[in-house]
Formats: C-alpha cells, structure tokens, sequence
C-alpha cells in the first residue's frame, strides 16, 4: 500500500503541526475467511518527504524541523528515523527507503505504536514546526510511505528445534529458564519470533500425599499439578502479554503435548528488539521468553516433574 500524508498549511499564527500515520487493526484480526487474528511484522517505508512554500517565490534560511519517530517512542527500544532543520525551499529529502517495523501477536500491534481510544494504530508521529518569526504562509509539508505486512500467522506447531528443561520436586518447588538468542550487530531490522512448539512430559506420581491441614480435600490435593507459565521477557512499555501467556496445568500422567498457535513475533529496528522483548546481561543477547514450572500453594502436590519445552527460533533481519 503506497500514499502520502499531507499537513495543512502552516503560517505566523500556525506554526506547529503533528500528524500520526495511521492503520486500521481490524485488517489483523478475525478476518471474515474464520482464520482467526494475525501474527507478523508490518514495515513501514518512508520513501521522501517534501516542504513547499506555496505562497510565493522559494526563500532562503532556516524554514522549521520534521521529526520523524514511532509514536509511542522509548529511547531503549526505538530509533528516530529524522530530526532535520529545513534550510531552503522548495525542500525534498529521500530517505532512500527508510523503514521502520511493528510487530503484530495475535492481533495485537507492538509497542512501539500507540493505540487510540478507538482502537485504531498509530504508527508514526510526524512534527513539522516553523521557525519563530517566520513570516510567510502556506508552508505545507507532505510524507510519501508504503505499507507492507509479512503474515507469520502459525498453521500449526514448529519443528522444535531447540530444548530447554525444567524440573520440580518437593525440595525445589519451582524452576524457570530464560529463552534468549544472539544480539544483533550494526543497524538492522525486522523481526525474530520464537515459537513453542511442545513439550514431553515425565511426571512420578506420589499419591500417598495426604494434607493434615484439610483431610476432607485430601482426594481433590492428590490430583494437584504443577502449572507452567510461557510469557515473554517484556519491558515496562510491553503492552501484548496479557494476549500471549500460556498458562496451562501439567497433566498428571505425563506425555507429549503440542501448541500450534503459541508465537511471539518481536520487531527489531536499528538492532534494538522491541519492548516486547529485552536486552540480556552485557548487551551480547536478547532476551525473548521465560518458562516457570511451579508447585502452586493453593493446589499442593508432591510429584516429581521434569518438563522439556520444545520451541524454535527465526530471524529475518536485513
């Protein structure tokens, strides 16, 4: 999809103008096909910008900035794509195909975007201010941007490349781990996704477990199971969790289950993952997911558990 944004005319008594580039998020969502919410990465490529003076002959000297940034901007984990003082007129600036990406999990955009009270996605914010004292009107300036989106919606589980255990007993009652991967060099962008694919489970069952604090529940008690918990690794600025955690109790007689829709999509710009995700100790990995396995207290138990998570790791960085 390919368009333009275009402020209105700015002047001595109008001097300041912001624009957002905006998506409507039910194109990611439910789709009428019954296939359910979207995974994947929207790109957003600004191809030029431009200022014209409209009111008369081009001048010359300093004619306002344009700053360029998503609109729910942090430092951490985004880049701002243009901060520029405009310094003749006509004024064209190609930004050679500058880009910026959104994550989208099961419908849910990134954190880089803002969402509106009406549900729509801001994208990016666009601020064009004139120069005090500046004299002349109609400056009016105008963004050029396409679209994309890479649909990663899963159809089913992942191979499972990659393992990582956990294990609980009645002397460790809880265990978790960490799902990272590599940092990403120089300034690329893109996405990296992990999926949990399945896990296997080996469960000892101990059923002789009685609760001398509550005999009468004793029946209900023995059939406790540990719960796991797969959520990613977010930031204070993390806004799709709530969508994404996979909160399951572990079957009592063991097994192999799968998954087939549990996905984290991450958006990475100029080799910062988005706050869905977080830098791991010394900058030299990222961290994605993390896994706990634990005995609840409201549900005892006195199995032995050991799990292992079958998940996958992809990246499209360019």
């Amino acid at each position: 999809m390919s368009t333009n944004l275009v402020s209105r005319y700015l002047g001595p008594t109008d001097r300041h103008q912001r624009m957002s580039i905006k998506l409507n998020p039910e194109d990611y969502r439910s789709p009428a096909s019954g296939a359910g919410n979207k995974w994947g990465l929207i790109t957003l490529t600004i191809s030029s910008i431009s200022i014209a003076n409209l009111s008369g002959s081009p001048i010359s000297g300093v004619l306002g900035t344009v700053d360029i940034r998503p609109s729910q901007y942090n430092v951490e984990n985004d880049n701002i794509l243009l901060t520029e003082a405009i310094t003749n007129s006509p004024y064209t600036h190609t930004l050679m195909g500058k880009k910026y990406c959104f994550a989208v999990n099961n419908g849910v955009i990134g954190p880089g975007a803002f969402v509106e009270p009406d549900g729509s996605w801001d994208l990016l914010d666009i601020k064009y201010d004139l120069p005090d004292g500046y004299a002349l009107d109609q400056v009016q300036l105008t963004v050029n941007y396409t679209i994309s989106f890479t649909d990663l919606t899963p159809s089913g589980p992942s191979a499972g490349a990659s393992q990582a255990v956990l294990h609980v007993d009645n002397d460790k009652t809880a265990d978790f781990v960490i799902i990272s991967d590599s940092s990403f060099a120089g300034t690329l962008s893109g996405y990296i996704s992990c999926q949990l694919a399945s896990y296997d489970l080996e469960v000892a069952d101990k059923p002789d477990f009685a609760d001398p604090v509550d005999l009468l529940d004793v029946a209900h008690k023995n059939d406790s199971v540990p719960l796991l918990i797969w959520d990613n690794l977010r930031t204070p600025y993390s806004n799709y969790s709530k969508n994404m955690a996979v909160l399951t109790p572990m079957s009592k007689s063991g097994g192999h289950s799968t998954f087939n829709r549990c996905l984290y999509v991450f958006a990475v710009n100029g080799s910062k993952i988005d706050a869905n995700g977080s830098a791991g100790h010394g900058y030299d990995r990222v961290n994605l997911v993390r896994a706990d396995l634990f005995k609840w207290p409201p549900y005892p138990c006195d199995d032995v558990v050991d799990l292992k998570l079958n998940y996958d790791i992809t990246r499209s960085l360019s």
